[in-house]
């Protein structure tokens, strides 16, 4: 595949407009004027065989930004998988604590309602325990009169 990319990169004839020289700026001043014959003699080859290395350096030039790119858009579809999936965490655990609440006062009303229930418990037991006090004294008050001689 590499082979075939790099095949048809040589071999694929050249068309557009033409390059042209970059314009002396003032960064590039310092720069040797060998450089820029090196870039006439590069863009604006004179012979064939400077012509083939030039696609050859072109070819291959084009082929390592094209597998950079690929490689940068994988990363980005990676680093896109991996935020939807934080994304889905973060509102799988979002509905966690909201069901965690919902249950946690689903028992705080059970509690309400246990306490409620122990007063009532509590207020029956006390009202079966005086009752009984209540009868204890009754049957003693039967028992009396029972033995006072007047209701003989």
């Amino acid at each position: 595949m590499v082979l075939k990319k790099l095949e048809q990169a040589v071999s694929a004839p050249q068309s557009g407009p033409a390059v042209k020289l970059m314009p002396k700026r003032k960064e590039l001043e310092g720069l040797s004027s060998a450089v820029f014959r090196y870039r006439k003699a590069f863009f604006n080859p004179k012979t064939e065989a400077a012509q083939r290395r030039r696609d050859r350096i072109l070819a291959r030039r084009s082929f390592e930004r094209d597998y950079i790119l690929e490689q940068l858009h994988r990363s980005i579809d990676y680093f896109k998988q991996r935020v939807m999936h934080v994304r889905n965490e973060r509102i799988e655990l979002q509905l966690d604590v909201k069901l965690m609440t919902i249950g946690m006062l689903a028992y705080i009303q059970e509690l309400d309602i246990v306490k409620e229930d122990e007063v009532m418990v509590r207020e029956g037991y006390e009202t079966y325990e005086k009752q009984k006090v209540d009868l204890e004294v009754a049957k003693r008050k039967v028992i009396v009169a029972s033995q006072d001689p007047v209701f003989q």
